[in-house]
């Protein structure tokens, strides 16, 4: 009779090794710290896509109230 248990199967596959992983570190963010990118260029992208849609969609209730002729 096979006396090795589920848990002791999946418990030894578990602890192999992948090759392919990398360390876990200790931050779980993957933007770094300092990127210039995601502090200065990522917000003023979203600044700038929220002022337009905010003028579609005042020029939208405009057409819509009647105040433009589209």
């Amino acid at each position: 009779m096979n006396q090795n248990k589920p848990h002791q199967q999946a418990t030894a596959m578990n602890n192999s090794k992948s090759p392919t992983k990398k360390p876990a570190s200790n931050n779980p963010s993957r933007i770094p710290e300092d990127s210039t990118f995601y502090q200065k260029v990522v917000p003023a992208l979203l600044l700038v896509m929220a002022i337009i849609t905010s003028g579609l969609i005042l020029f939208a209730l405009g057409v819509l109230v009647g105040v433009i002729s589209f």
